[in-house]
């Protein structure tokens, strides 16, 4: 296994160029990939933020996936960045 670092250190680091390195990493892995954090909720941001800006999806969408991968009290953060 290969270990990708993509330092996430608080909200401010919750950007649509981390979810990008998110999605980069997982690429280069060609195959199946772990993504985590302590809690996951840094994770579900970085999902909800790669589903909409990456995939297109709608920010209730987006939301949605992030909350499904661990996203919680960092919501109200996400959700303000979720602006195209």
């Amino acid at each position: 296994m290969k270990y990708v670092s993509i330092p996430v250190a608080g909200p401010e680091a919750l950007t649509p160029e981390t979810a990008k390195a998110m999605v980069d990493a997982i690429e280069a892995a060609r195959g199946p990939a772990l993504v985590h954090c302590a809690s996951g909720n840094r994770v579900g941001g970085l999902f909800a933020l790669k589903a909409f800006f990456l995939d297109g999806k709608t920010a209730d969408e987006a939301l949605s996936l992030g909350r499904a991968a661990g996203l919680t009290h960092l919501e109200g953060t996400v959700k303000s960045k979720l602006v195209r």
